[in-house]
């Protein structure tokens, strides 16, 4: 049975040192549709991230009344005046547009709001082809007209979806701001900096589909990296033997039909992990694993239907279950 759990997770471990070392401040709340925690060893307070997080939720959730996102979906083609880090936030999903031949669109709102993978699925249900050539009309980055800080859609029925890019847009600010050792992880979106107490690393596990929280793979990192992975088992349903996943190609506006499971970026900037990870998922394993060779700065962990494991050329070094 389906449940909203973490698709990437995390592996703690065990302080060894037996001196006096500093104790871990740790929070978490429910945010961004999702459990996030925080773990602090050298910074500000542990519940000023998540503070913080709820902060850009209210900025960029396109369900939060008052949101910029929900004012602009909602303003009927008007323009509407945002934060600087609004607009900041659409620029970048300009690139991630253009390398994914319009297959990742923050204007898939109006297709993304058809389906509901929070359903269980007794009461999931497929929507219409007919709905969704109808929402599709409305999809196209060339109806987002950014002005300054003055946003609006040109076609009332568009609507922004900014799922693929957010929590990572969130993860790089809240590092900047007072982070100098600890853990973030926005619901499977992890971010790191420094390294734990004792000069430990972290050790991040990127879960086996399907497999209820088991680890296939796990690494080690310290320093500011982010891993992030994009799967089709974390929100789907099944309808008469077959599996619809909560990554929609904007193009078709049913989930992406491809060989890929998960698709795992390790990088510096949370905002290129969180994009990347579901735009190499929207591609597949070859064309996702030329663009991860031409991206400085990224690294990719590829899982296939069959639990096949590809890496890119500097990925880091990993252990398989077992090992």
């Amino acid at each position: 049975m389906k449940s909203e759990k973490l698709f990437l997770f995390l592996l703690l471990l065990m302080l060894i040192s037996g001196c006096s070392d500093k104790k871990a401040d740790t929070a978490s709340a429910f945010a961004l549709d999702t459990v996030i925690s925080v773990t602090v060893y050298d910074g500000k307070p542990a519940s000023e991230f998540i503070k913080e997080t709820e902060d850009y939720e209210r900025l960029f959730s396109a369900t939060i009344e008052g949101s910029d996102i929900y004012r602009i979906n909602a303003a009927g083609g008007e323009a509407v005046k945002v934060s600087p880090e609004t607009t900041e936030l659409l620029e970048k999903c300009r690139y991630y547009y253009e390398i994914s031949d319009g297959r990742i669109d923050p204007t898939i709102g109006s297709v993304s709001s058809l389906w509901d993978f929070h359903q269980d699925e007794d009461n999931a249900s497929v929507p219409s082809e007919e709905s969704i050539n109808e929402a599709l009309k409305h999809v196209g980055f060339d109806k987002l007209i950014i002005d300054g800080d003055n946003v609006r859609l040109s076609d009332p029925g568009t609507k922004l979806d900014l799922g693929f890019i957010a929590k990572g847009y969130i993860a790089d600010r809240l590092m900047e701001t007072g982070c100098r050792a600890g853990l973030l992880n926005l619901g499977g979106n992890v971010s790191v900096c420094g390294t734990k107490t004792g000069n430990k690393l972290y050790r991040i596990g990127i879960e086996k589909p399907f497999s209820n929280g088991e680890s296939l793979v796990t690494i080690d990192v310290s320093g500011k990296i982010s891993v992030v992975t994009s799967g089709n088992y974390e929100r789907y349903f099944e309808k008469n033997g077959y599996l619809y996943h909560h990554i929609l190609d904007a193009k078709t506006g049913y989930p992406v039909e491809n060989e890929l499971s998960s698709v795992t970026i390790v990088s510096g900037d949370a905002v290129q992990a969180d994009a990347l990870s579901t735009t190499c998922f929207v591609m597949g394993t070859e064309e996702g694993m030329k663009l991860i060779e031409n991206t400085p700065g990224a690294e990719a962990l590829f899982i296939d239907k069959n639990l096949n494991i590809s890496v890119s050329s500097g990925f880091p070094e990993y252990k398989t279950a077992g090992r």
